[in-house]
């Protein structure tokens, strides 16, 4: 893991709770200056084990390259989805699953999984009208998959994120289980920074707000005619509401995923 300034702004997260101690960093920034690798990843082994001991949501398996975020399905039935996983008290009545953990600290475990988070989408305006060119969300790949325990059998259950939600322009499943690390954004506010995402709930977006932690890269927005409703729960797969996931963001494995790589996804 690089320790520059952005990505020990987001390590800042954890200390301001108590959950490290300062020491964690300091020593792995001076590790890496002093080009000491193995006292770097020394301490990095420590603010993950740090955090796998908090009631934080997540569980971070370092040698597998994947988290763990805790949760629940909110959602089995709608017509009209804009996220697949969320905050508590945020985006339920549009997202599938309700997350455990807050995306600040999701966004720290895949920094010590050595993810360097890219940006989510922007927009442009083109000349002096009200036209305005979107720019894609980028980052490294995160595969996403869903784990439950079947309801019968007792057995774990594991399944591409993308098998819960419907194009209901196609009747198919949405294509691709890849979600891209954008990263949200820290913004000041009153005199105190804020992690966006943490505010408005953006965990796992299906369509760009602007301010996702994992988002898709796609040209849909919450607001364009591009996004038209296309998102549907795919109903028969889910279970029941209530009922307790993992979903697995899984660094390694995101490469064998067949999403668009051009950021042109679009529901036909």
């Amino acid at each position: 893991m690089k320790f520059d300034r952005t990505n020990i702004a987001y390590l800042t997260t954890l200390l301001l709770t108590g959950l490290i101690g300062f020491s964690c960093v300091a020593q792995a920034v001076e590790a890496e200056q002093a080009d000491q690798p193995a006292a770097q990843d020394d301490a990095v082994e420590r603010l993950v084990q740090a955090m796998n001991e908090d009631e934080n949501g997540l569980t971070i398996n370092r040698e597998q390259g994947f988290v763990d975020v805790s949760g629940k399905v909110c959602l089995r039935q709608a017509d009209f989805l804009e996220m697949l996983a969320c905050t508590p008290d945020s985006r339920e009545h549009e997202s599938l699953v309700v997350l455990d953990a807050m995306p600040s600290t999701i966004h720290t475990a895949l920094l010590l999984l050595e993810l360097e988070p890219g940006a989510p989408a922007t927009w442009e305006q083109q000349g002096d009208g009200l036209d305005f060119k979107m720019n894609p969300p980028r980052g490294p790949e995160v595969l996403v998959l869903i784990r439950y325990e079947d309801e019968e059998t007792g057995e774990t259950v594991e399944v591409p994120a993308n098998e819960w939600v419907l194009n209901q322009k196609t009747s198919k499943t949405m294509e691709g289980a890849t979600w891209v690390f954008a990263g949200s954004k820290i913004v000041d506010y009153e005199g105190r920074q804020i992690y966006v995402a943490d505010s408005y709930g953006t965990a796992l977006s299906l369509v760009n707000f602007g301010d996702d932690l994992l988002a898709r890269q796609v040209n849909m927005t919450a607001d364009n005619a591009n996004h038209d409703m296309v998102w549907g729960a795919n109903t028969e797969v889910i279970p029941a509401v209530g009922t307790k996931v993992v979903v697995r963001l899984d660094t390694r494995s995101a490469s064998n995923n067949e999403q668009d790589k051009d950021g042109a996804e679009q529901a036909e």
